[in-house]
């Protein structure tokens, strides 16, 4: 067996073992950089001599397609599955939340958002061991993109972004520079710890925002953007809106999305 063969047997086995992940994700032909420089968008990407430490590194190796990568940044014990965008705004993004479709139940408990959910074909959520792999130790840009059910897409990108580890929940450290077409709703993440139903760490002393309203974030006391809310589709009344996908400076809080979807990338 060739060493690329075994390194690819290898992740497989580690995946497949440690991954809470739609088993789906590994119904992919597996290709190397030396023998396929342009693989097909269905294929899932691996590297002979070292894994990138995220997409920004992927697309610098010649891999200029969109498709799901194995990366390993700096502070990860062992590679994983990511998203890669290679074409938005310059592409080289780890998509970290994707909603389109409501397949995918978000009402989960902390150690879910920890290690992720979902399939990185459908609706999911990367983890947030992985964003901070990702993010604690290089900062990186945040972009997230929102379509409504009239097809208008806005975006609001911001230039750093830096999730904290495990022994501080998750803590968003910086998220700053905001840019785009959305308007900036992510104004009470900063400081705050990810909260899920089981772990209250907002700062609301009526109750539990993730109970409240059924999902896991970065809560204050509660929110002025919910990508993780329910998806409730066209038809909805205001008053459930208000627990749905939302981002108040685009079409309010009492308004479910369509389409929400956010990314990262190293800012240098």
């Amino acid at each position: 067996m060739s060493s690329h063969a075994l390194f690819t047997l290898l992740l497989l086995i580690g995946f497949s073992r440690s991954e809470k992940i739609n088993p789906s994700l590994l119904d992919f032909t597996i290709v190397s950089t030396t023998t396929s420089p342009q693989p097909d968008n269905n294929q899932l990407k691996t590297f002979d001599d070292s894994v990138p430490k995220n997409c920004k590194e992927v697309q610098k190796t010649g891999y200029n397609i969109s498709g799901i990568y194995f990366v390993q940044p700096k502070s990860a014990p062992e590679p994983f599955l990511v998203l890669c965008d290679m074409h938005t705004r310059g592409g080289g993004w780890a998509t970290i939340l994707n909603r389109f479709n409501g397949t995918q139940n978000f009402y989960l408990p902390f150690s879910d958002y920890e290690r992720g959910f979902g399939g990185l074909r459908n609706e999911f959520w990367l983890g947030l061991d992985k964003i901070h792999y990702l993010t604690g130790h290089q900062i990186n840009q945040l972009l997230v993109e929102l379509v409504d059910w009239d097809s208008q897409k806005v975006f609001g990108l911001y230039d750093s972004f830096v999730v904290g580890g495990k022994s501080d929940d998750y803590v968003v450290k910086v998220l700053e520079g905001y840019s785009g077409t959305a308007g900036n709703s992510l104004v009470n993440e900063v400081d705050m710890k990810f909260s899920t139903g089981d772990n209250d760490n907002d700062l609301w002393s009526g109750g539990n925002c993730a109970s409240f309203f059924q999902a896991g974030w970065w809560y204050r006391s509660c929110k002025n953007a919910h990508p993780t809310g329910k998806y409730l589709g066209r038809n909805f009344s205001e008053e459930d809106a208000y627990h749905g996908m939302n981002w108040k400076t685009f079409r309010g809080e009492k308004y479910s999305l369509k389409e929400i979807r956010m990314m990262v990338r190293p800012r240098t």
